[in-house]
């Protein structure tokens, strides 16, 4: 089976929100990237991009369902670029893992087989 990688273009986007007294939770923040095969710079357009937020990196905030608490969000998938963008996230830990048909499934950061994927952290007011 072959293996995607993510092209250096991933970038956190984060946007300007203003400071709340009451803390309010704000979804202004978002994820954008390419998803390559390994080794080159070939698109895999078709990905499922699925995001979950890591556990206890930020309480659910009246039973938010867009990601206040831990689990998935609805997955996106790549264009024909390869080119995926996921916008509406809470500050927090997230980790990203894609999938595509003929390819080992993969999490966002990985580094050798069955390594560990490396999260995002993605910080609120900026």
């Amino acid at each position: 089976m072959k293996l995607l990688a993510l092209a250096s273009s991933c970038v956190v986007l984060l946007l300007q929100a203003p400071p709340s007294p009451a803390q309010q939770l704000t979804f202004d923040a978002g994820i954008e990237g390419t998803v390559t095969r390994l080794g080159s710079a070939e698109p895999v357009p078709g990905t499922r991009v699925t995001i979950v937020r890591q556990a206890g990196t930020l309480p659910n905030v009246g039973g938010d369902p867009r990601g206040a608490a831990p689990g998935p969000l609805p997955p996106v998938i790549t264009d024909s670029n390869g080119h995926f963008s996921i916008t509406g996230l809470t500050a927090g830990i997230w980790n990203l893992q894609f999938l595509a048909n003929g390819y080992v499934s993969q999490p966002f950061g990985q580094r050798g087989p069955n390594g560990p994927g490396s999260p995002i952290t993605v910080a609120g007011g900026q």
